[in-house]
């Protein structure tokens, strides 16, 4: 983990107090996630002081003593700062050790810095990342078998809870970063169970178990936006509905036919989670060269994309539209989970001024929306949320593991492989210490 002075002035660990330290250990303003450490006998009584619950109520770790459980289990609430009007962060804390503590807090230097501070003033001396970690490897050595991650194949460790610390720093959202935080945990109680089932010889579980997983898609999204890719005719107003969606003007909108030559992405968080909108070419036969390009670029982008919006224009042929789409439509094969929705823009205008093959029937597998009003907008994010997010609505996400690395796929697939085999063996010695 990479580390950066803070200020005041660090002071060395050998100074001979009861080494109360805090310390930033992220770089300030770089990380979705900035993560302060503070340690000393000293260190609980500060936070008792200025730390609740989410709900206001006081956190169950105040009155426990420091055991494993505590150790992988992270506490999601409000740091109180009474000096500034009682102004409270969103702050994810750990309790690593039996006297020292991480705090993850949203990125950049406002909120680390406020945190740091309020140490400081509690009078503890802040310290250099670097010196603060070496005093934290100490009191791990001092626990030696309790703090460490219960696994005996290495690889595990750094396929699934190390690399939780990288995952947690590449979050923009407090969901992502919640649901980051939660994975080391959820990875132990899923690999206690596929121990267990290892152990009773229960191969159909074991398969269904990691085919559970690993069907799921989410945890890639948890830092990799889903993309969301706007296609259609000209001028049947997806730059308007692209611009309506993100509240500024980011794409260039105009009647005239070949306006839009390049995909135009933009970042927009709904529900926590991130979405990239890309808008393209309007498909259309034409001899200029720069649009073809853009055209073709068009093309390429519903490739890539976790839904493609398709929209259309209600005073068009509605069979018009949907031959422009189906002849552009790439014809590459579509490797990942794409959806598909159907997007009718310009729902303001009035009935008379509608093609007559736009009806009750043929707009009931359509979103209706108006960009130049904003009609229909939410029920649209609605819709791509539903259609992303929300596929799975009966797991805790909280609870369950989520994939998100390809080398973590292929360690899955290698535990599915042998159980498929009878290898229950293989899968039993390099999870029996999940074992409770």
């Amino acid at each position: 983990m990479t580390s950066i002075n803070c200020s005041p002035a660090p002071s060395s660990l050998a100074d001979g107090d009861d080494l109360f330290r805090v310390a930033t250990l992220t770089p300030i303003g770089r990380a979705a996630v900035s993560v302060v450490g503070v340690s000393g006998t000293q260190a609980k009584a500060a936070l008792c002081s200025c730390w609740t619950r989410s709900d206001g109520g006081r956190s169950p770790f105040f009155d426990a003593e420091w055991s494993l459980e505590f150790a992988s289990r992270p506490f999601f609430g409000r740091f109180h700062f009474k000096e500034l009007d009682d102004v409270a962060d969103e702050v994810v804390l750990w309790w690593r050790a039996p006297t020292a503590f991480e705090l993850n807090c949203h990125g950049g230097v406002l909120a680390s810095k406020r945190i740091v501070d309020f140490f400081v003033k509690a009078g503890a001396r802040c310290v250099p990342g670097v010196e603060w970690n070496r005093l934290f490897s100490s009191l791990e050595a001092e626990h030696a078998g309790i703090v460490s991650h219960a696994s005996s194949d290495p690889s595990l460790d750094a396929l699934f809870f190390d690399a939780a610390d990288e995952l947690i720093a590449m979050t923009t959202t407090e969901v992502t970063a919640r649901i980051a935080c939660s994975q080391p945990n959820a990875w132990r109680r899923w690999f206690g169970k596929l121990a267990k089932a290892a152990t009773l010889g229960d191969i159909r579980l074991l398969v269904a178990m990691v085919d559970e997983v690993l069907k799921s898609f989410l945890g890639g999204h948890l830092v990799v936006p889903f993309i969301v890719t706007l296609c259609g005719s000209p001028n049947v107003g997806k730059s308007s509905l692209l611009n309506a969606i993100l509240g500024y003007k980011r794409a260039l909108a105009s009647p005239s036919p070949g306006t839009t030559l390049d995909l135009v992405g933009a970042p927009f968080t709904y529900g926590g989670w991130n979405y990239l909108f890309v808008d393209t070419a309007g498909f259309r036969e034409t001899n200029v060269a720069l649009e073809r390009l853009g055209i073709e670029s068009a093309r390429e982008g519903q490739t890539r994309a976790d839904v493609v919006l398709e929209v259309y224009d209600p005073t068009v042929s509605r069979l018009e539209q949907a031959r422009v789409l189906q002849r552009f439509k790439h014809d590459s094969d579509q490797t990942t989970r794409q959806v598909v929705l159907k997007v009718l823009n310009k729902c303001d205008l009035p009935q008379k001024e509608w093609f007559p093959d736009w009806n009750a029937e043929t707009i009931r597998e359509t979103t209706m929306v108006s960009a130049r009003e904003g009609d229909g907008l939410s029920a649209l994010l609605a819709d791509i949320y539903r259609e992303t997010v929300a596929l799975e609505p009966d797991f805790d996400e909280m609870r369950r593991p989520f994939w998100w690395s390809d080398a973590q796929v292929a360690y899955l697939r290698l535990l599915r492989e042998n159980a498929l085999h009878g290898n229950l063996e293989f899968i039993s010695s390099r999870l029996s210490s999940f074992l409770t």
